[in-house]
């Protein structure tokens, strides 16, 4: 029998471990690397104490057959199908997520509502006058076009430069074409004028999502267990990678460190999906300059969580809720148990609260009583006092938010272009590709890979394939 084609796979989360689970089924060995102690990279589940919660509450989005039905598959019936149900704090109103243009015209302050209206009729007329066709290139003008002035800063601008850190007028229209939903606003005047489509209700859809029963996290021990029953397959979790060696641009072997074991495994391809910049980082030597400082400028936002454990049952019956008022400092604010009513004993519900930063700034830096005393601030303005909190514990991530500042998408091109020369090195998935996207798209996106790899097709071919994919299932642009 011949020797199955053995594959590195780096990070252990939807993406690769996506890779990992189609090389098996394709009759590949695969070993999979990362450098965290559990699965699922930050889609991860944990269980502290009597609570199981998520790296900040993640749900896996229905989307189309294969890649749902894989997930059935993998967990069984241990799982429960909800209707998403996410809201925005803004102007100091509860209101739906994604933003429903008609609700934000009509229930937040009339006057504002006019001031919303009569900003964005000013942009689109003076965009007529001015006669120009010039390409949108910042978050900031994609947002005005979209919006107007109000309501860009009021619902997208101020949350977004809090989120990543820098100003709009620094970051990408890519952005926007990735994480912000275009809603018509044209429609609803021209509706409110009796000028348009009478049905046009301001462009809210209504989403389903599954989530395991134990944790989202249980997807993936699911998928690494289904992996780890053929003996050919390995799994190093805690493991720091030293280098991988390449020669006439293909890698071949990569070093890793696993407690005070130094491991070499040799190799016939290399699927990746953790972030860009240590893939370089480990493939080229310090001397080869180039591809390390192109890596070094693309940038990344890393996030604080923490959990609290409240008196009672239920805060809420929703999912998640974005903070854009200017006065909160966090982010995100989620309810565990509106996904999994098991996930806190009876009594208790568990919320977490989500912030932005950098590493070793100075939220980054804080300690849990500071940063717990920070969270107050933001929990009394949601009608959470601080005797209705049992008790509460923190995390650090890295790496999480990509930042598509003005200059990524040359940089990020540049890169690529240079992996793609390595013919047997395919990097994908969030992380490996530098996106903004969800589970779902991660783990097809793995899967992909994995067919690449299966087909022999090089890397230059992925390349050129995920461009393509990037811009029709993520941005858009679906036929």
């Amino acid at each position: 029998m011949a020797e199955k084609k053995r594959v590195i796979v780096l990070g252990a989360g939807p993406a690769g471990l996506g890779a990992a689970y189609q090389l098996m089924r394709g009759g590949y060995a695969v070993t999979i690397i990362d450098r965290a102690h559990h699965l699922g990279g930050a889609s991860a589940s944990f269980k502290i104490k009597d609570y199981i919660v998520d790296y900040g509450p993640h749900a896996f989005h229905i989307k189309d057959g294969k890649i749902d039905n894989l997930v059935k598959e993998l967990i069984g019936n241990d799982y429960v199908m909800v209707k998403r149900k996410s809201r925005l704090m803004l102007d100091g109103k509860d209101l739906s997520y994604p933003l429903n243009t008609k609700e934000a015209l009509f229930k937040i302050n009339p006057f504002l509502s006019l001031k919303i209206m009569r900003d964005y009729l000013w942009i689109k007329i003076k965009r007529l006058l001015e006669n120009k066709d010039d390409q949108i290139k910042t978050f900031e003008e994609w947002g005005l076009d979209a919006f107007g002035h109000t309501l860009y800063r009021l619902a997208f601008g101020n949350y977004s430069e809090r989120m990543w850190g820098v100003s709009g007028k620094k970051l990408s229209a890519r952005l926007a074409q990735q994480k912000l939903l275009k809603l018509n606003l044209r429609k609803l005047i021209l509706k409110m004028l009796g000028l348009g489509d009478p049905t046009f209700e301001g462009g809210v859809v209504t989403y389903y999502d599954m989530y395991p029963r134990f944790g989202i996290g249980t997807i993936f021990d699911k998928m690494t267990e289904s992996i780890l029953k053929d003996n050919s397959n390995m799994l190093y979790l805690n493991s720091e990678i030293i280098k991988i060696d390449a020669d006439n641009l293909e890698a071949k072997a990569i070093h890793l460190r696993q407690s005070q074991d130094i491991k070499t495994l040799t190799f016939d391809y290399l699927v990746s999906s953790i972030p860009l910049k240590y893939l370089t980082e480990y493939l080229f030597s310090p001397q080869e300059m180039m591809p390390r400082q192109i890596a070094n400028k693309l940038k990344y936002r890393d996030l604080r969580i923490i959990y609290l454990v409240l008196d009672k049952d239920y805060y809420s019956d929703m999912h998640w809720m974005y903070l854009l008022d200017t006065h909160f400092r966090f982010n995100r604010f989620s309810e565990q148990k509106n996904l999994n009513k098991e996930s806190s004993p009876l009594g208790k519900t568990v919320v977490s609260m989500d912030i932005a930063c950098n590493y070793n700034d100075e939220i980054w830096n804080m300690r849990d009583d500071e940063l717990f005393e920070l969270a107050l601030n933001d929990l009394n303005r949601l009608g959470i006092k601080r005797n209705y909190i049992i008790e509460y514990f923190t995390l650090k991530l890295r790496d999480i938010y990509p930042v598509y500042d003005i200059d990524f998408e040359k940089n990020l091109k540049e890169l690529i272009n240079i992996l793609a020369t390595y013919h047997n090195v395919y990097s994908t998935g969030r992380q490996g590709l530098f996106l903004n996207n969800d589970i779902h798209d991660s783990m097809e996106m793995g899967m992909l890979a994995g067919e690449f790899v299966l087909n022999q097709k090089e890397s230059r071919q992925w390349y050129a394939h995920m461009d393509k994919y990037i811009k029709e299932r993520l941005e858009g642009n679906i036929k």
